[in-house]
This record gives C-alpha cells, sequence and structure tokens, in this order.
C-alpha cells in the first residue's frame, strides 16, 4: 500500500439494486485500503472534511473485514468528553467482541487490563458490558496513557488469542489535540509497537491532520499510509439520489 492513498470516485453509481448511503459511489479501492489496513494490522489514516464520505467508506470496510473474521472495534472520539470515559469503553467494547463469555470475561479483563484497576459490569438485558477504571488519568501520567494501556491490553490479548483485531477512532483529532503534543507523542508510541492489532484513525480536520502525518517533526509522521477523502463528484452524486427517487416509487 502506498504512502499516498487519494480518493477518486470515478465510476458512477450502478443502478438497478436498493441502495444505502454507505454506497454513495464506486469506492472500491478506498474500501480496499482500509480493509488491507484492518486486515494485515498496518495503521492508515482516514483524512477528510465532514460529510465526504469517510465514515462510510470505514463501515463498509468494517464490514468486510468482520466477514474475513477480523474483529473491529470501533469507536468515536467526539462521542465522549473526557479520554477516561473513551478507555473505559474501549475496555468494555473489547470484552464484548474478544470474550463474549460472562464466566471467563472477568478474569480476561484482569490479565491484561490489571494495572488499570477495571471493575466490570454485564448487563443480560442487552448482553452488553460496561467497564469502570480504578486507575485515574492522575496515577496513569495522564489521560491519553489511560487509552494506550487500554490499547496495550488489546495488543495482548489479539498476540495470545491468535485472534486478527483492529481498532477504529474516528474523529481522533478531538482526543489528541486535547491533550496536545504530549498526547500525541504517548499514543504515536504505544501504537508503533503493536504487531496483532489494525489501526485506523479517521479525522475532519484535515490541516491538523496533514501537519500531524506529513510534518517530519510531528508524532505521527511516518507511521502509517494515508487515505485523503475528497469530495463526492457531482455526477455520482446526482446518479445516487436519481436512482433513489426511481427505487422509491417517485418520477
Amino acid at each position: 500500500m502506498t504512502d499516498e492513498l487519494p480518493i477518486r470516485a470515478s465510476s458512477p453509481f450502478q443502478t438497478g439494486r436498493r441502495l444505502n448511503a454507505s454506497e454513495l459511489v464506486d469506492r472500491r479501492q478506498e474500501v480496499d485500503a482500509v480493509v488491507t489496513a484492518m486486515v494485515d494490522a498496518g495503521k492508515l489514516f482516514v483524512i477528510g472534511p465532514r460529510r465526504h464520505g469517510k465514515t462510510s467508506i470505514v463501515h463498509v470496510a468494517a464490514e468486510r473485514a468482520r466477514a474475513g473474521n477480523v474483529t473491529v472495534l470501533t469507536f468515536n472520539a467526539e462521542a465522549f468528553p473526557a479520554a477516561e470515559l473513551l478507555a473505559a469503553r474501549m475496555l468494555a467494547v473489547a470484552t464484548r467482541e474478544l470474550e463474549p463469555a460472562v464466566d471467563r470475561a472477568q478474569n480476561a479483563v484482569m490479565r491484561f487490563f490489571g494495572k488499570l484497576r477495571p471493575v466490570l459490569t454485564y448487563n443480560p438485558a442487552d448482553a452488553t458490558f460496561s467497564a469502570t477504571l480504578g486507575a485515574d488519568a492522575a496515577s496513569a501520567g495522564g489521560a491519553v496513557p489511560l487509552i494506550t494501556d487500554v490499547l496495550d491490553g488489546i495488543e495482548k490479548w489479539a498476540s495470545q488469542s491468535g485472534r486478527r483485531v483492529a481498532v477504529v477512532i474516528d474523529e481522533v483529532q478531538e482526543l489528541l489535540e486535547r491533550g496536545g503534543e504530549p498526547a500525541e507523542r504517548q499514543l504515536r508510541a504505544a501504537v508503533q509497537r503493536h504487531e496483532h492489532v489494525g489501526y485506523v484513525f479517521a479525522g475532519s480536520r484535515t490541516h491538523y491532520l496533514r501537519r500531524l502525518t506529513t510534518d517530519p517533526g510531528a508524532a505521527f509522521f511516518n507511521l502509517g499510509a494515508r487515505l485523503w477523502v475528497g469530495p463526492v463528484p457531482d455526477d455520482d452524486f446526482r446518479s445516487w439520489l436519481t436512482e433513489c427517487f426511481r427505487t422509491g416509487g417517485f418520477r
């Protein structure tokens, strides 16, 4: 996979079948790049303004990777006002996906995340886990180290279980900008050591992410490939709208 992966939506939307928003245009090459990062434990930055299809590309890629027996853990950093909450959510989701058996989950959590002093709770109504972390940000040396500790645990879990795992962090700039340069370097230091987990970092703050990944002095320089997502071409968008009206029974 090349270092630079520009988006080009080159062909009109195929008709004759029911369409959904994750298939706005033919983005097969872009989806393939994301799938490759997930399957091969690579590291990929998906960068582009909002409403240009990043999340749709990642969503379709995750479905394909899961069909290929990859455990994909997806998180939106923008949904968590504090990194501590994101870290706890990461731990809970990883537990649900990697060890859904309730009687073994607690032992697995203590084995791979014990330093965080986690408390795991199972909700039988919807078969989900939630977690709280006994280790706070101050004792961990900051909020982002809580997340890197969770990622380290996921890496160990993937390594020892033989499972293929990928972690997706959407709107990653929301996590990194809060902590500034120390947070950037802390996350880089953890992720660059991981060999059994693939990472897809998506973000819409293009200027920030461009600097973070292309400036030789920035933390994520040369960490992985970059996928630049551009706007949907007018002709493709028009074809999609026309087909949606047609399948909906509108002339």
